[in-house]
């Protein structure tokens, strides 16, 4: 027996794979325009609203979607609900425009705009941080859903309505949050009932007896889970997709990183009662998996929307199951980007299932991404969650950590630190454009010691925080006021309890997660200056910062001596690892110290996103020898090209810091060549890496398995590899999709060896 065995994924049926061949054929048609009839029913029904609480007109709007949306049911579908896109014809457009028009929007953003001084303005536009509203990133209660289905949510609701205290100063508020939940989960059962007519209709007409009996079995499903729960794996398989479905319809037009989340733990009781009582077959549940996976592809694949796999269930005991090995498997053989897989890996996690998940690694695809329970569960019990629900805990989006069902993490803006860096050379003046925006630190002559840099950084670091604080909680109270999530919230625990929309803090847990970028390129910085300036005395810190202001004109020798020798994290220097350690205790000291209007603390991350890039181009030249506009480095990882020393060294460097307060979550991209993975060797070299990395206390990994010959290649002959995908920072991604300047930076990370 190989020593990478693990029980491949049964065959499907000679019809099965029919059914696949046809969904797959059919869904680049789907994915074409966009979802247009959402943008034409939600702009008539606030037309017809006016002057209603948003709550109930957000409700309504919501329900004139689900009522009024095209629904369709493709000839090879099992799994059902569109999410339907194209182009309206002139005369729709027409009248799209003109009801756009009338009702003006929801006006979020500019209420926040005229709330912002400008100060935060300056820091914002300067490209210091990145500030606005933040919705989806996370993952609604499914599992409740699909034990006590549409109906028993409603009569929660009811029995909350008639026990508000009309004593209470916001009885009036809460009542109409209640009613709109009531409006929206109303609505939710229409569209299903509205699915099993058009089955049973299509039965009806069909001229093939297998077809107009999986209609007829649809047709009932739909039928009963208009009100009741799943009592199947087709129907939880159903009703799951149906919520992912009706959040995202809720958010907006896209999928707005909104997360199934833990799919084999709440899927599989289902699947195992199935199998066991013989209504299904392994091979004719793994059809229906595969079903469910394309379906979220409809919606599309510009951002991820993350299942989590396996994972502690208790304080001793691993989620792993069947259900575990065949997601992998399902990921294995449809190649697409969605469901953007997680694994959860704890000391008890089996290692056949290490080494399938990197199996699937090695095709490419970027995922799963591998998460440590240990580490993460810590962190998040660390801010406050209770031991249980922390163990809940999922990936929203790219890397931020959401708890099932519990939470309502505002996720995803950034702090570029490089320039903030930048800012304490210059007495807060941008380098590039020449205007004050920063705190008003001492120039660079009065910096006569490293301290004295360190201080003037700090000081930017917390000035800019400061403003973001600011900034950030004006577009959450906005959000509150312009946008709430009727739906959404009726199905995160508490919210009806509490009778409070997750945008005014009815949530849980409420998360305020904000990114700081440029980890590497700081710390580099810091010890460059420390090094050359302050104990070698190469150069003055004015002389330094006059270099840099001519972005290394002329001192092409000294870039690259710091290139060369300078100290550098991710190899393992001790002083460079150091400084990193210390950046990220600072951003986390200054980020803590605020609070959301939803009740809820600031809890620091180090995603970058696609910000290494947009950020680069706004941050000049810094010490490190990174020339200015340079892409900046990414997450947690040593800055690119810069960590040749080996993974070892990466990981003593990315495990010298403290991730416990990192409710943002993180990322370390390790890229390795095909060859590393090909054999079983590699891959139990890679599993031994890996779980070496964890021990140690590293939070994160994900993994790009391509080489840059490869890369280069798909750039010279584009329509040769038009489904070349690559893992960025968080999320993977079709390569040719990216800026020629992200296809850069992944080509220039270095590629590691076992």
């Amino acid at each position: 027996m190989p020593t990478t065995y693990v029980p491949s994924a049964p065959a499907l049926s000679p019809s099965g794979e029919v059914r696949l061949a046809a969904l797959l054929s059919a869904l680049p048609a789907l994915r074409e325009g966009y979802f247009w009839e959402r943008r034409l029913h939600w702009a008539e029904s606030h037309l017809q609203t006016r002057g209603r609480p948003q709550a109930l007109r957000t409700a309504r709007a919501f329900a004139h979607v689900l009522d009024n949306m095209s629904i369709d049911i493709g000839q090879h579908e099992l799994i059902v609900g569109r999410h339907p896109k194209g182009e309206p014809d002139a005369a729709t457009r027409e009248r799209m425009e003109r009801a756009a028009e009338a009702w003006g929007g929801h006006g979020l953003q500019e209420w926040a705009l005229a709330q912002i001084p400008d100060p935060a303005l300056k820091l914002w536009h300067g490209g210091v941080f990145t500030t606005g509203s933040k919705t989806g990133h996370m993952t609604p209660d499914h599992e409740g859903l699909l034990r006590r289905g549409l109906a028993q949510r409603l009569r929660h609701i009811a029995l909350r309505l008639d026990s508000i205290d009309p004593a209470l100063p916001d009885a009036g508020e809460r009542r109409t949050f209640l009613l709109a939940a009531q409006i929206a989960c109303e609505a939710a059962g229409r569209f299903l009932a509205r699915y099993a007519d058009l089955a049973a209709e299509l039965a009806a007409e069909s001229s093939c007896p297998r077809r107009g009996s999986e209609l007829q079995a649809i047709s009932a499903s739909c039928r009963h889970l208009s009100t009741g729960p799943a009592r199947t794996f087709h129907e939880a398989l159903q009703l799951s997709w149906l919520l992912h479905l009706w959040v995202c319809i809720e958010n907006g037009e896209s999928a707005a990183a909104f997360a199934p989340g833990r799919i084999d733990q709440y899927l599989y009781p289902y699947l195992e009662q199935d199998l066991q009582q013989g209504r299904l077959t392994e091979a004719e549940a793994y059809e229906l998996l595969l079903c469910s996976f394309i379906k979220i592809n409809e919606i599309g694949d510009d951002l991820p929307q993350s299942a989590v796999l396996g994972g502690m269930v208790s304080a001793t005991e691993d989620g792993c199951n069947r259900l575990t090995e065949l997601c992998l498997a399902a990921s294995e053989r449809l190649g697409m980007l969605n469901p953007a897989l997680v694994l959860r890996v704890n000391d008890k996690t089996p290692r056949p299932v290490l080494r399938r998940a990197t199996r699937l690694l090695r095709t490419g695809i970027g995922f799963p991404q591998l998460y440590n329970d240990r580490v993460t569960i810590h962190c998040l019990r660390q801010a406050g969650c209770r031991a249980p629900d922390a163990r809940e805990y999922c990936i929203g989006g790219c890397v931020e950590l959401t708890v099932q069902g519990r939470s309502n993490p505002w996720v995803g803006n950034f702090l570029n630190l490089p320039k903030c860096l930048l800012l304490a050379l210059n007495r807060g003046v941008c380098a590039l454009c020449g205007e004050r925006m920063g705190a008003d630190t001492p120039p660079p002559a009065e910096l006569t010691t490293f301290e004295d840099v360190v201080a003037a950084f700090r000081s930017q670091l917390c000035y800019a925080i400061e403003q973001m604080a600011y900034c950030e909680n004006v577009f959450d109270r906005a959000q509150a006021r312009c946008t709430p999530f009727p739906f959404l919230s009726a199905n995160i625990l508490d919210c009806i309890e509490q009778a409070r929309d997750i945008s005014a803090g009815g949530a849980r847990y409420n998360f305020t997660e904000l990114q700081g970028v440029g980890l590497a390129n700081t710390a580099d910085s810091l010890a460059a200056i420390r090094s050359f300036v302050y104990e070698q005395g190469r150069l003055s810190l004015p002389e330094l910062v006059a270099v840099l202001a001519d972005d290394w004109a002329g001192a092409e020798s000294l870039r690259r001596e710091l290139l060369r020798d300078g100290p550098r994290y991710g190899t393992g220097d001790g002083g460079a690892d150091e400084i990193a350690k210390q950046v990220v205790a600072w951003f986390t000291a200054e980020v803590g110290k605020y609070h959301n209007p939803r009740g809820g603390r600031f809890r620091p991350g180090l995603l970058v996103w696609t910000l290494g890039d947009g950020f680069g181009q706004m941050t000049g030249a810094t010490p490190d020898g990174r020339k200015s506009g340079a892409v900046l480095a990414d997450s947690v990882g040593p800055a690119q090209g810069r960590d040749r020393k080996g993974p070892t060294a990466v990981i003593a460097s990315v495990t010298s810091i403290d991730y416990s307060p990192m409710v943002g979550g993180l990322a370390l991209n390790m890229k390795f060549t095909p060859e590393c993975l090909a054999s079983d060797e590699g891959i139990e070299k890679f599993v031994d890496l890996l779980l070496t990395y964890f021990e140690a206390g590293g939070m994160q990994m994900q993994v790009n398995v391509v080489d840059g010959d490869l890369l280069r290649r798909a750039r010279e002959e584009p329509e040769l590899y038009a489904d070349l995908i690559v893992r960025v920072s968080g999320w993977s991604a079709r390569f040719l999709t990216l800026s020629t300047r992200l296809q850069d930076e992944i080509i220039s990370r270095t590629e590691q060896k076992l």
